[in-house]
């Protein structure tokens, strides 16, 4: 078992190994969390309308926020071989946290029409804006050899001197979103409703995308790195889909 990463030193895919035969024996651990916030004030103003339908312009603002966190945990405890006195414990700890916010302002159209018993209202719109994002890496190694005091470095593996600290950018962004509901009336004032959502959100930046995977081992030990400047700070805007299912119902009166 083994954390991969790119070693700029040969050029190649490297890893570091947590569990070798009759060496070394050790465990890892992954947590992703994640929160999302949308709202928005909008007005409606009247496009067109008719005996079955009507048609209105959307104009208004948006806001959008996406927080995660991802933690790495990993250690491994030296059982033979002749690179670490037995008993020898590396802990690591990787963590990437990384907030985004989006502020600007929502211009669409949305419509309603209905026949017999069957209506249909959709909703299209886009939200113009800058997106904050801010990316704060943190990390720690001890190492703990029996009969020695335990050492604590700053730094894990993806984060490194080079690297750990609070970096932020601000971007453009857009928002678009589309929405449609098909509805059948039960009553004159009382619809069944099901309907579908899809969101996408430009130059955002995800915890995972957070990581650089090059990272030169002279830094993760604590000897003359080559490559100090890695792994860097990474802010490359990403994107992010939310798609959803609804059932409901809608009254009107």
């Amino acid at each position: 078992l083994g954390i991969p990463f790119f070693d700029p030193d040969i050029d190649s895919e490297d890893a570091l190994g947590l569990i070798i035969p009759n060496e070394r024996t050790g465990i890892v651990d992954i947590n992703l969390r994640g929160d999302v916030k949308n709202w928005e004030i909008l007005f409606r103003r009247l496009a067109d309308t008719g005996a079955n339908y009507r048609y209105d312009w959307l104009y208004g603002y948006r806001n959008f926020s996406l927080d995660e966190t991802l933690r790495i945990d990993a250690s491994t405890l030296t059982t033979g071989g002749n690179t670490s006195p037995i008993d020898t414990l590396i802990e690591l700890t990787d963590q990437f946290d990384v907030e985004n916010r989006f502020n600007g302002i929502d211009l669409g159209l949305t419509g309603h029409s209905h026949q017999g018993c069957w209506s249909l209202d959709f909703l299209m719109k886009i939200a113009l804006g800058v997106m904050e994002k801010e990316v704060d890496v943190s990390g720690t190694q001890l190492i703990s050899i029996p009969g020695v005091d335990p050492v604590r470095n700053v730094g894990g593996l993806f984060s490194q001197e080079s690297n750990i600290g609070q970096n932020d950018e601000t971007e453009f962004a857009v928002i678009p979103e589309f929405d449609l509901n098909l509805g059948y009336g039960i009553t004159p004032n009382l619809d069944l409703t099901i309907g579908y959502t899809f969101i996408f959100v430009s130059n955002l930046v995800r915890a995972g995308e957070a990581i650089d995977r090059v990272v030169d081992p002279g830094l993760a030990a604590d000897i003359d790195p080559v490559n100090s400047n890695r792994p860097q700070v990474l802010l490359d805007g990403g994107s992010y889909y939310i798609h959803g299912v609804n059932f409901g119902v809608t009254g009107r009166f």
